[in-house]
């Protein structure tokens, strides 16, 4: 935008003016354009070797610019009359020669309407293109984030820009979602969103380390600082992050220990090496995600509610890929797309593939699904993917749901049938819904509607 404006800036200024004069450093003219006569009515010929301050005095020009510059050394832009009736902007400039002493003054003159006229077509154009490039900041959002998530889902794509308004400011982000979801993904592009974009990326899983060398890792360390150190000392990633996105995947896993000692430098903006004296700034954006519940976490004792509230200064829920079911086929397309760049094979799903991977609960998420789908690819003899090459896990798994919803089917039948008879029954001996509803302890309205249900007849009340 800054380019942009500054070349429509530059253009502006060179169509600005359109008369011309030169003075040496006493105020005489020494150079008028060609166009101030036809322009303004004043003649190249009636003007050189005039001084600019006797002009001024007949009132030729009053003010003259050229006068105030070689008066006060300094720029001038004000307006101007000519000849006692015509306005005009003027812009005049000192040009110095050695000694930081002014050797003469080029003035730029505009007619005043038309100056007026230009402003506002530039100041339309620069609207315009602040407007061009919103949009087009929007659509490259719109690329690089929703269309990577490949996301339908309506709630998520309101999230998803919920988060984009985010990434703009300074501000700690906690991103929360089952595994595979793509929080990773995500926090790399909130990183990109950012003004840290220029800085490093650093990723770190807080349940992948050792507890002893968690700290070390976070924090650096002095040379000798302990046993086995590196005699040059380390970059903790607090360091290696400066200026850029530290990412703290699964933060719930961070001992209570290292959480406190976590909490001191979000708080502070400052952390020490191990072993060391001297304070080191923390100027990083923090980014965390988990795949736990933090408010339970918290309640257990196992997650510092302090460093909770300090890190979800704004929260986002990544929603898991069974709830968002419309993006399971879009995504076997885009990782489609992937196996061909990669290993040159071009698949395609038949429709049953397509049900099957859409009925499927995927526990693992995206991830899983991006598994499947190269597995599918790989292991297919032609083109079309058909199902005998779905992973046995998940055929496995459609299976069981579907006999679970044919036994929950089959109980709702049996419990009908066997309420059907005891309807039957007790109405054959007692012949009115009164007397049924007394004897199975129904109200008589409930007894006359499942009579009707099962005898199909209106039975008597008494």
């Amino acid at each position: 935008m800054d380019k942009t404006m500054t070349f429509f800036s530059d253009l502006f200024r060179a169509a600005y003016f359109s008369g011309i004069i030169m003075t040496d450093d006493r105020g005489n003219i020494i150079y008028v354009d060609e166009g101030f006569e036809t322009k303004y009515g004043q003649s190249p010929d009636d003007l050189m070797g005039k001084s600019v301050f006797e002009l001024e005095k007949q009132g030729v020009f009053r003010p003259s610019s050229a006068a105030l510059v070689l008066k006060t050394g300094k720029e001038v832009n004000l307006i101007q009359t000519i000849a006692g009736t015509q306005k005009v902007v003027v812009s005049a400039f000192p040009i110095y020669g050695e000694g930081r002493t002014i050797s003469s003054v080029i003035t730029f003159t505009r007619n005043l309407e038309e100056y007026i006229k230009t402003k506002e077509l530039y100041e339309e154009m620069a609207l315009k293109i602040h407007r061009y490039e919103k949009a087009m900041d929007e659509m490259k959002y719109e690329a690089i984030v929703i269309d990577q998530f490949h996301t339908k889902n309506r709630d998520f794509q309101q999230t998803l820009k919920a988060l984009q308004r985010a990434a703009r400011y300074p501000l700690n982000i906690l991103l929360l979602g089952e595994t595979g979801v793509g929080k990773t993904l995500l926090a790399k592009k909130i990183h990109k969103m950012s003004d840290y974009r220029d800085g490093d990326f650093v990723e770190i899983n807080c349940g992948a380390l050792p507890e002893a060398l968690i700290e070390s890792e976070l924090f650096g360390y002095e040379k000798g600082s302990f046993t086995g150190a590196d005699d040059h000392g380390k970059k903790g990633i607090f360091e290696i992050a400066n200026q850029g996105t530290l990412f703290l995947d699964e933060i719930s896993e961070l001992p209570l220990v290292s959480q406190a000692k976590l909490l001191k430098v979000l708080e502070d903006g400052e952390f020490r090496r191990i072993g060391g004296t001297q304070a080191r700034k923390a100027d990083c954006r923090i980014i965390a995600a988990t795949n736990k519940n933090l408010d339970e976490e918290v309640e257990k004792g196992t997650f510092r509610q302090d460093l909770y509230y300090r890190l979800n200064t704004t929260m986002f829920t990544l929603p898991p890929l069974r709830a968002r079911r419309e993006d399971i086929i879009p995504l076997c397309n885009d990782f489609l797309d992937k196996a061909k760049e990669r290993f040159g094979l071009e698949r395609v799903l038949d429709r049953e593939v397509m049900r099957i991977l859409t009925e499927y609960n995927w526990p693992g998420n995206v991830r899983e699904l991006e598994n499947a789908v190269f597995h599918m690819a790989v292991t297919s003899e032609e083109r079309v993917i058909t199902s005998t090459c779905v992973p046995d896990e998940i055929l496995k798994a459609i299976e069981t749901q579907a006999v679970q919803e044919k036994q929950v089917s089959d109980l709702q039948l049996a419990l009908e049938e066997f309420e059907g008879d005891i309807i039957r029954t007790a109405f054959a001996k007692y012949g009115s819904s009164v007397k049924v509803a007394a004897a199975l302890n129904i109200s008589q309205s409930t007894a006359a509607r499942k009579i009707k249900k099962y005898l199909n007849e209106v039975p008597a009340q008494d």
